[in-house]
């Protein structure tokens, strides 16, 4: 099992590109799974505009395979209203790759519960990629900094990929004046925290070996 963490899609960026080479081949097959959208975006027309096939966390990530040799055929979208739970399975299933978008991680954690795919999920063990909500779901737990989704500070439990030895924070810029608080965090719950810029990734390879690449500041 591989792991890669993003905050955003930029995986065939020239900061990360020669390293995902070694992971995303031209013949995979990947699924990539939007169900973290907040709950405003439970309107058929509204996720549709945003994670549907016209959205842009669908156009966005397969841009990206695209230039890395997948043909858009090959990527399959798992889509909230449109897919019964045979469906997401069999998407799932039968991929090389899996990416988790972006939006709200415990929202997620909750509609993979909803669409009995939780197992599936789980027991996947190929190439897994996720940015933003899509990163933060694969750790077994992590903090989630205060922002328009979450008005406080909270923390929540993921699918336990990767065992529980640091945090990550997403969107993190050195211009922000979040690192006070993460120092807070770092401190009370004496983890190190990747905090993951919007060029950077943090790789778990298949030897559980961690690696950094562009913008990740180590707290």
């Amino acid at each position: 099992m591989v792991n890669i963490l993003l905050s955003l899609w930029t995986f065939a960026e020239p900061y990360i590109k020669n390293e995902m080479e070694k992971y995303i081949k031209p013949s995979n097959k990947v699924a990539i799974i939007s169900l973290g959208q907040n709950d405003w975006y439970n309107d058929r027309n509204r996720y549709n505009a945003k994670y549907g096939l016209e959205g842009k966390h669908y156009l966005l990530p397969v841009s990206e395979f695209e230039k890395l040799g997948i043909n858009r055929k090959n990527i399959e979208l798992v889509h909230y209203f449109e897919d019964n739970p045979e469906d997401m399975k069999r998407k799932i299933n039968s991929s090389d790759i899996i990416m988790f978008t972006g939006g709200m991680p415990d929202k997620a954690m909750v509609r993979f519960k909803e669409k009995d795919i939780c197992e599936d999920i789980i027991s996947f063990d190929k190439v897994i990629m996720g940015y933003s909500a899509g990163a933060i779901l694969q750790l077994n737990s992590n903090f989630l900094s205060p922002d328009d989704d979450y008005p406080e500070l909270m923390y929540t439990n993921g699918l336990s990929y990767i065992s529980n030895d640091f945090y990550i924070e997403v969107h993190y810029s050195k211009e922000d004046n979040w690192r006070k608080l993460l120092g807070e965090i770092r401190n009370e719950r004496n983890k190190p925290i990747y905090a993951i810029g919007d060029y950077g990734a943090v790789i778990i390879d298949e030897c559980r070996n961690i690696k950094i690449f562009g913008d990740v500041t180590i707290i």
